[in-house]
């Protein structure tokens, strides 16, 4: 048997696979084995029956070779270069009336999705499964790197954390969103267990919530909370650990719900809130109350023809190539504009997700939902302050928002969905367990 293995597999190119087929051909033929055994042959005819059943090694292993090797998600990267392309003419649209600075925005644009784009083919050859089994020491040095930044270095720009990187000035919040994915895989790590793990998996998802408190972006922190708590709520929904799902499942989102909004109308209660912190309370669920940021974002959106530009332009000044894009493209285009570039999004992440759901371990899975959790929650944030449904905070929509950062870890995720797609046909449950990456 051993032999016929050994031939099978030396046909067979991608190093990467050989693990996960070794065990699933000798599987069938050990089974086949049992079943000839059964029907009264001896142990040496049955093997030889057997392998005889499983065909020429060379042959079988050449189509191996066909089906188990990496792929290319062919149709994400032309999604990608769609949305590439028409994001810097997005950029150039909306920057063009601006004095002077036009050739710099666009010039910028290009020059960040040149880096972004490098960035995301260097995590895509990067084997997942090794983010995987690493996620602990990953997440531990993201973690310690950025409390560093901020209680060490604590580099403030009108409030607002940055970091500095050789000469570049770089927003901290959205790299926290980096963290999800790694979130997954650590999860992953720890299926199997029971009510033990749940104080290491709360902690786990504590530490980059406490960290985003300091920023200080109460936004991403919610954001995040919602990513880190979805992933958690998929794999135990999904029978990863022993305790009960369902109970689980009611005290955590019950907690989650009810803790935050009870403490603020305590908080509110009892005046412990800055008046400004009040004011903006009230004003998201009074449209009576005065509040120049969401009336204004408001007023864009009702006064926006379907297409074509409204009067509204000048109320468009600081953010809106960023956080603000999706109501400058309404200003400008017209609300069908901005409907299109949620919609690419969307499909986007549609693929995203059908990429992770179809994958052959759990691993792939909850690392490829993770990134498509971040695209989600990023979006359907950055409609809602659109909308002026929420308060107006640090917000961005990928691919469109300018801002390198932002941009950057955009195509990082996107590099790890690639990543999962790449291996699909190469790495197994079976595999990575045999390669004993699991950690208590």
């Amino acid at each position: 048997m051993e032999e016929y293995l050994k031939t099978l597999l030396e046909q067979i190119r991608c190093k990467k696979a050989h693990a996960s087929i070794y065990h699933e051909i000798r599987g069938h033929i050990e089974e086949q084995v049992a079943d000839n055994i059964a029907e009264g042959m001896s142990k040496d005819d049955a093997l030889k029956a057997a392998l005889n059943d499983m065909g020429d090694p060379v042959q079988t292993g050449v189509e191996m070779d066909q089906l188990h090797r990496p792929q290319m998600a062919w149709r994400i990267i032309v999604a990608i270069g769609i949305l590439t392309l028409f994001s810097i003419l997005i950029q150039y649209l909306v920057t063009r009336d601006i004095p002077d600075n036009s050739a710099y925005f666009l010039r910028h644009h290009i020059f960040n999705a040149i880096i972004s784009f490098i960035a995301m083919i260097v995590v895509y050859r990067i084997d997942y499964s090794l983010i995987g089994k690493y996620s602990k020491w990953i997440a531990t040095i993201f973690l310690l790197f950025f409390a560093f930044q901020i209680f060490i270095v604590e580099m403030r720009l009108n409030g607002t954390l940055y970091m500095r990187i050789l000469s570049k000035v770089l927003i901290m919040s959205p790299l926290f969103f980096l963290y999800v994915p790694l979130f997954g895989a650590i999860l992953y790590q720890y299926r199997g267990k029971g009510w033990r793990v749940v104080p290491k998996i709360f902690i786990w998802m504590a530490l980059p919530l406490f960290l985003t408190l300091e920023l200080p972006n109460l936004g991403v922190t919610i954001s995040l909370f919602f990513m880190l708590a979805s992933l958690l709520t998929i794999a135990v929904w999904k029978g990863w650990f022993t305790f009960h799902k369902k109970k689980f499942l009611t005290a955590f989102w019950g907690i989650s719900i009810s803790f935050p909004i009870a403490s603020v109308a305590i908080l509110m209660q009892t005046g412990k809130l800055a008046p400004y912190q009040t004011a903006r309370i009230h004003a998201l669920f009074d449209p009576t109350v005065e509040n120049h940021a969401l009336q204004t974002l408001r007023s864009i959106v009702t006064n926006s023809a379907f297409i074509g530009a409204s009067n509204k332009k000048s109320l468009l000044q600081e953010g809106q190539n960023s956080d603000y894009i999706l109501s400058t493209l309404s200003a400008y285009y017209g609300i069908l504009a901005a409907l299109v570039a949620v919609l690419l999004i969307f499909l986007l992440i549609r693929k995203i997700f059908q990429i992770s759901s179809s994958q052959k371990n759990q691993l792939g899975m909850m690392m490829g939902y993770g990134c498509g959790m971040v695209f989600f929650v990023s979006v359907f944030r950055n409609v809602l302050v659109t909308l002026g449904l929420v308060f107006p905070t640090y917000t961005f929509l990928p691919f469109f928002s300018y801002g390198g950062v932002t941009m950057v870890v955009t195509y990082i995720l996107l590099g790890i969905v690639l990543s999962v797609y790449r291996y699909k046909n190469v790495l197994s449950e079976t595999s990575i367990h045999k390669k004993n990456w699991d950690i208590a």
